[in-house]
């Protein structure tokens, strides 16, 4: 990873990401013009992450906060080349995308494998509360359909807190998820 050239051409493949827009968005109706970009969606979904792990830190539990800003910083890297896949597509591509991530983006295609660690747990609910709150704000801008991909998110979100086997992580998880659910309702 130490050739500048090589790291310039992995930035300039992610800046990419800011003009991709969010495919479940458009199917929602929501315009062109004002669909929220992959960009937008990761830099919210990286805010999220860094809160959740602080608020688990803060009561106690450990957190690896430099794991989860890098999982959360590179999550969805696989749309800069693939563009945004629907989320009911991605389980019929998701051996070609493995792939293309590690001909693209060889030294970052380990990182964003996530498996079932704390870190990768807190990244995928702020991925889907990032999505909770931007179909909230749709719905609340009259593109009604996108409340049926901010109540799927926030149930994904609920469902992986619920997975977790620690008592106490769940609970604070859960507890996070709430003040979610309490603080940005649909009007």
């Amino acid at each position: 990873m130490g050739d500048l050239g090589f790291i310039v051409r992995e930035i300039r493949k992610l800046s990419w990401l800011k003009n991709i827009p969010r495919t479940g968005w458009l199917q929602c109706g929501v315009p062109l013009a004002i669909c929220e970009s992959v960009a937008e969606h990761t830099y919210e979904t990286s805010i999220i992450a860094y809160f959740l792990s602080r608020y688990l830190m803060d009561n106690g539990v450990k957190v690896d906060i430099a794991k989860v800003l890098t999982l959360s910083l590179f999550h969805d890297i696989s749309e800069a080349i693939t563009g945004d896949i629907p989320r009911v597509a991605k389980k019929y591509v998701r051996e070609n995308v493995t792939a293309l991530l590690e001909e693209n983006f060889p030294s970052l295609a380990n990182m964003v494998k996530r498996g079932g660690d704390l870190e990768s747990k807190i990244v995928k609910i702020a991925d889907n509360l990032s999505a909770y709150l931007q179909g909230l704000i749709y719905n609340k801008g009259g593109f009604k359909e996108a409340s049926i991909i901010s109540f799927s998110t926030l149930k994904d979100a609920e469902k992986i807190a619920k997975e977790e086997e620690d008592e106490k992580i769940r609970y604070l998880l859960l507890d996070f998820i709430g003040a979610f659910r309490e603080s940005y309702k649909f009007e």
